[in-house]
């Protein structure tokens, strides 16, 4: 009887390992495979407030590209818009994205707030939850993504940054 009971016990504790370290070799392979997919720029599809539609590849025209994920109503969010507002002078040189899954009319509303129409730098946009998923699988707000001109990935932050830091980065990929 008590061997009975040792057999089971084992095969119900290695069943669970086996359990276990397939669950975490599904989440390795799942993030090798999204980090090949931001090793380069993906082609996105983003939609402006005014209705336009764009390809990712097209808006970054070349230039270093930082790609935002946010929430409207996020506050390390709405805190991200006023670090980009506030050094938008030294963010010049490169192409900032910000794009959210949120409606057109909630993401029009941060675009008004923080006055982005009036910078040619500055795209504020929508993508479907479904392309973002595909390329970038969980995202957390504010997420950053910062591409060179050659559209490879040089950086990812998850959450918010400081306007300096992410000009210091920037510089630094010029």
């Amino acid at each position: 009887m008590k061997k009975k009971l040792s057999l089971v016990i084992i095969t119900v504790l290695v069943l669970i390992s086996l359990a276990l370290l397939l669950s975490i070799s599904k989440k390795i392979v799942d993030r090798v495979l999204i980090s090949s997919k931001l090793s380069k720029l993906p082609n996105i599809h983003l939609y402006s407030t005014q209705g336009e539609v764009y390809q990712l590849q097209d808006l970054a025209d070349d230039r270093i590209t930082v790609l935002i994920y946010f929430q409207s109503e996020c506050s390390y969010c709405e805190t991200e818009a006023l670090e980009v507002q506030k050094y938008s002078k030294e963010l010049e040189a490169a192409n900032i994205i910000f794009i959210s899954v949120e409606s057109l009319e909630h993401i029009a509303a941060f675009e008004d707030k923080y006055d982005f129409k009036s910078y040619e730098n500055i795209f504020i946009t929508q993508a479907r939850l479904s392309e973002l998923a595909t390329f970038f699988g969980n995202l957390h707000t504010p997420q950053i993504f910062i591409y060179d001109s050659r559209g490879r990935l040089i950086r990812t932050q998850k959450g918010q940054v400081l306007g300096k830091t992410l000009v210091s980065w920037i510089n630094n990929e010029s």
